[in-house]
């Protein structure tokens, strides 16, 4: 058996003699040893010796945030105890690879009476999974030797997941302290890029300039390096780096050029000899540094350019599909679509950009989690769209992974930080949707869940792993698609590392049948991110356009939200956010919650919320709530503090003939409300400015009912909710889904000599598209929601 230590890990064990007894013999009860087997032991934690904050138990350091104290119960009489130490992500939902020294961080044998030990400079914002099991003395050879696949051993115990919480001891390492932006790359071609370095203090990067001198080396104002390390990212190992001014290192896997001094004075270094369409991980290094993960700077990770092809088409096969090894895929008759992308995202012979089509008419599927990490479109193939034929692709939600568990996935901003891999931001340039059906068949929400069916699923359209690399993405597009089953939330970004989105668009969508987590119809916001780091320095909202989509109720938290962190933003972070021609149909009535969460803004920000039609339907024998909220600004942050409003030409409508008047659609955080909401800015003074100078010219803060108001069944073909609030318990599970999209605008003279017919108020398909394109049979409550039909 192979003993070592990753390169990363210094190991320093003790014998622990434990204070209380009561914890030093804690043991798992194992039903299924054979006779002879050793009792399995377990990594003591605040879990099963019930003792919070326990010097003794396993634990991170809480003063030096990448170092970790380990510690077992003690089992007489055997032989040591074998511990491994893995990545997280390298073995959540593949626990084969516990037994892979590719994925082991640490794999080592401690003696009997050793029951501790401590890792220290780890990466950091890590999170690392233990196991460990107990060694017999009766696998002990002749010559002293241990036979490490004797059946005496113990079970391994640490070898669970999350969701098996008694089997499983992770722990997570601190965040690193402020970095400055020392490294910086630009003029990439297919075969070099240019790698930038600025030592200079007082100009380089973002941070605590306060804390650099206690974390970094500096002399006379200027930062201290003198290597630059190169590696081909993991994410395409097959790239190729041939610099001739750069040495491998065979044992860190990485290509070292030590810096000249003219190299430190320009600059810059040209790295060429490299492959198109592949990404690299460049770090700065100060070898007077003794600790690795202390002496690199900022991490790049920079791809090479590439020639974009022609689209490839992802043909639909019989074959394929039949011969596929998920069984329900041969009744969804659909064709697996994760695999491919995985594949894409390391052939270096496809460039970013790729154009992926879809045969219109026909399903495909994504089976698990699916890394997005260079940019591409997925679309119906162009000539089928045109003619309505539209392809779909479901989100898995097509068969079970538990009694009453459906399983789900989501697209992956970016990736998780694998073993051994350097902590460096991925770069992505645009990434389209396009012409696309989205569903999840199978999925459960809240009401799902009161009806004894299982709980509600926690998946969305794209999420980011908590320990997810930083990411910028230029642009995340979805145009003209539909979706359904999407429960817990939308774009969700998290975990303490950088997210930047210089441009989001969403427009022309379809929302139905999604949402509905918990008992206040909340979950994560639509687009949702968590405010971090605290610096302040990610920004989500950059660009964010959200345009001529229609929004069925589908009750979820805010649409917008930046996790109401009051954040001390950077010059460079503004938001710039529109919201146009949106049909937003029963937004959440369950609780009133505001499309824009949005408390704390930083300033220089610009909001547009124009032409806009905000409706409230529902029979009126139905007794469901009828909440509606817009917007929850409170503060401005920044200095000089500035911020604009442009607010025009959104009308409402409401069921309730107590609301069929001007400004009454809302029953909480309207538009024109002074108070937390766009009129608390009404008469603002900003940066010696005049009263006033937030607001466009022309804003209207009051949402309009017209010259006449328009009941929602006037205007619209069965915008109702199908299924009542006072329904059998069993039927209520779909009253916040509906089986047919049938809506199209009625065209008698009310509606044709109204305001918002005449100026396109709102997501205007539904007056221009002839109706049989939008006549749409979901196939989710009634055909995959018959009670028993859970596995």
């Amino acid at each position: 058996m192979k003993k070592y230590l990753y390169s990363l890990l210094a190991l320093s064990s003790c014998a622990l003699v434990a204070c209380n007894d009561d914890t030093d013999n804690i043991v798992p009860n194992d039903p299924d040893m054979i006779e002879g087997q050793e009792h399995m032991t377990l990594f003591l934690s605040d879990n099963n010796t019930g003792m919070s904050d326990d010097a003794h138990s396993s634990h991170v350091d809480t003063e030096v945030v990448n170092k970790i104290f380990l510690s077992w119960s003690r089992v007489d009489g055997c032989a040591g105890y074998h511990i491994r130490v893995c990545n997280a992500q390298s073995v959540l939902g593949h626990p084969e690879n516990w037994l892979s020294d590719t994925y082991l961080h640490l794999d080592t044998i401690m003696k009997p009476e050793e029951l501790s030990m401590t890792l220290e400079h780890l990466e950091y914002s890590q999170v690392y999974y233990f196991s460990i099991r107990t060694l017999s003395e009766k696998a002990r050879r002749a010559d002293g030797s241990i036979d490490m696949d004797s059946p005496y051993h113990s079970k391994w115990f640490g070898h669970g997941s999350t969701s098996d919480w008694a089997n499983y001891f992770g722990l997570t390492t601190g965040d690193r302290y402020d970095v400055p932006d020392v490294l910086s790359f630009d003029d990439k071609t297919e075969t070099s890029i240019r790698v930038k370095f600025d030592n200079n203090v007082a100009t380089a990067g973002l941070g605590d300039a306060s804390l650099w001198e206690e974390h970094f080396m500096m002399e006379d104002g200027k930062f201290i390096f003198d290597q630059l390390h190169f590696a081909v990212s993991t994410s395409n190992p097959d790239s190729e780096m041939n610099d001739p001014n750069f040495t491998y290192d065979a044992h860190n896997k990485r290509y070292v050029h030590v810096l000249t001094k003219e190299e430190i004075e320009q600059g810059y270094v040209e790295v060429t000899n490299l492959s198109p369409n592949s990404a690299y991980v460049v770090n700065l290094y100060n070898s007077k540094e003794p600790v690795y993960v202390d002496a690199v700077y900022n991490t790049v990770s920079p791809r090479t350019a590439g020639q974009v092809g022609e689209p490839i088409l992802i043909e639909w096969k019989e074959e394929n599909v039949m011969s596929d090894t998920v069984q329900a895929a041969h009744e969804y008759k659909c064709s697996r679509l994760d695999t491919i992308i995985a594949n894409y995202n390391k052939d270096i012979t496809l460039a970013e950009g790729t154009i992926f089509e879809l045969e219109g008419g026909k399903a495909y599927y994504l089976y698990t989690n699916t890394d997005i990490m260079k940019g591409f479109t997925l679309r119906t193939r162009k000539e089928d769209a045109a003619q309505g034929k539209r392809a779909t692709v479901y989100m898995s939600g097509i068969d079970y992974s538990g009694i009453n568990s459906p399983r789900t996935c989501n697209w992956i901003f970016g990736k998780a930080k694998a073993s051994g891999e350097a902590d460096a931001p991925i770069f992505v340039d645009d990434v389209i949707f396009e012409d696309i059906d989205f569903a999840v068949p199978l999925a459960q929400n809240y009401n799902d869940q009161e009806a004894g069916m299982g709980g509600a699923c926690g998946n969305y359209f794209a999420n980011m792993y908590s320990s997810g690399l930083a990411v910028t993405f230029n642009s995340f597009q979805i145009k003209n698609c539909t979706f359904q089953g999407f429960i817990r939330g939308f774009l969700r970004t998290q975990g303490s590392k950088r997210k930047t989105f210089n441009n989001i668009l969403i427009e022309n969508n379809v929302f139905w049948n999604c949402m509905n987590y918990n008992n206040k119809g909340q979950g994560y916001c639509w687009i949702a991110s968590d405010g971090t780091p605290a610096t302040g320095t990610s920004n989500v909202f950059n660009n964010c356009i959200v345009r001529n989509n229609t929004i069925i109720d589908c009750p979820n938290n805010s649409f917008f939200n930046d996790n109401n962190k009051s954040n001390p933003w950077p010059s460079s972070v503004k938001w710039n956010i529109e919201f146009d021609h949106n049909t937003i149909i029963n937004f959440n009535t369950v609780t009133a919650t505001a499309i824009f969460g949005m408390r704390y803004i930083p300033t220089g920000s610009k909001y547009k919320i124009t032409n806009n039609l905000f409706v409230v339907a529902k029979d009126a024998d139905d007794e469901r709530a009828t909440n509606f909220g817009i917007a929850d600004f409170r503060q401005v942050n920044g200095t000089p503090t500035e911020i604009f409003f442009e607010v025009h030409h959104n009308y409402g409508m409401s069921w309730d003939p107590t609301r069929q008047e001007d400004d009454k659609v809302f029953t909480s955080m309207g538009l024109s409300s002074s108070s937390n909401t766009v009129g608390k800015f009404k008469d603002y003074s900003f940066n010696g400015g005049e009263p006033g100078s937030a607001m466009h010219p022309d804003n209207d803060l009051v949402v309009r009912v017209g010259k006449y108001p328009l009941l929602p069944t006037e205007l619209m073909s069965k915008v109702n909710p199908p299924t009542h609030e006072n329904a059998d318990k069993t039927l209520q599970r779909d009253k916040h889904r509906r089986s047919t999209l049938d809506l199209y605008y009625n065209t008698d003279s009310k509606v044709t000599e109204h305001e918002i017919y005449q100026q396109n108020i709102g997501d205007y398909r539904w007056k221009l598209a002839p109706r049989e394109n939008w006549t749409k049979t979901s196939g989710m409550p009634a055909a995959f929601h018959a009670l028993g039909t859970g596995k």
